[in-house]
């Protein structure tokens, strides 16, 4: 996605149990996402939140992550403390 100049908006982890159970968690972001370590903090997240903890029960044949909404991804991507990849501080207006 990101050599198409696309990032994930909205992702979606699908675990499949061995008995049949698909439990589906999703998450969004205010702007396209293309860091990996940003999905999988939103995802850490959502996890932590969860009233019903996901119970793998006897394992999961097939855990399937999706971008289910992707838009245009801006010139540099900000973490979760307003860093970009060069280690700088986004400046405030």
């Amino acid at each position: 996605m990101e050599r198409h100049g696309k990032g994930a908006r909205k992702l979606e982890a699908s675990f499949f149990r061995t008995d049949g159970v698909v439990r589906i968690i999703a998450v969004k972001a205010g702007q396209a996402v293309t860091d990996a370590d940003i999905a999988e903090r939103l995802f850490s997240e959502r996890l932590d939140a969860l009233a019903d903890p996901l119970d793998p029960g006897f394992g999961f044949d097939l855990i399937r992550l999706s971008a289910s909404h992707t838009a245009s991804i801006v010139a540099s991507q900000y973490g979760f403390d307003a860093t970009a990849h060069g280690g700088r501080r986004r400046r405030q207006v």
